[in-house]
């Protein structure tokens, strides 16, 4: 059995809108069902009593951190956890950057560690529509409507990297 990761990525602020709670439900179960760690951050929670493993990457001076931060602080977290799989949950909207950006990092930072392991998205995540994901609820406007999203997401998905690593550090 390979050991077993689980990267979750909020996908708005705060933890209770609609999508969060899609995503916290989703990660919990498979770690529940792996006996699996957690990372993520701030805007996904768990109920105390399911007794899960989770390391939480926090918000810096009320600013959640990026998408490529996440990425950074989560392949530092599969490295030193010797993670052979790691699984990424993330909305549907958001699941190419998250996966693009843990690939992308793990290649060009985590040395021999990456040879090793498989990165995948949860396969649950494709059964959600679009309408699961975007809420009028979220205090970031991006992640409000799907036509917010696509604004701020085109100019992403063309930027060219080094352009997005240095926009994306924070």
């Amino acid at each position: 059995m390979r050991k077993i990761g689980i990267v979750a990525f909020a996908f708005g602020k705060p933890s209770l809108i609609r999508s969060n709670r899609i995503i916290a439900g989703i990660t919990a179960k498979k770690a529940m069902e792996d006996n699996a760690p957690i990372f993520t951050q701030e805007d996904i929670q768990f109920p105390e009593e399911l007794n899960l493993s989770v390391t939480y990457i926090k918000d810096k001076y009320g600013k959640p951190p990026s998408t490529l931060q996440i990425a950074k602080k989560a392949v530092k977290w599969a490295e030193a956890n010797f993670f052979e799989n790691l699984i990424v949950v993330a909305a549907g909207p958001h699941m190419w950057r998250c996966l693009r950006d843990i690939r992308r990092v793990a290649r060009e930072e985590a040395g021999a560690w990456y040879f090793g392991a498989e990165i995948y998205p949860h396969p649950g995540m494709c059964f959600y529509k679009k309408e699961d994901w975007f809420c009028m609820d979220s205090t970031q406007p991006w992640t409000a409507t799907e036509k917010e999203w696509q604004k701020r997401d085109w100019a992403i998905q063309f930027m060219p990297w080094w352009l997005y690593k240095r926009m994306a550090a924070g």
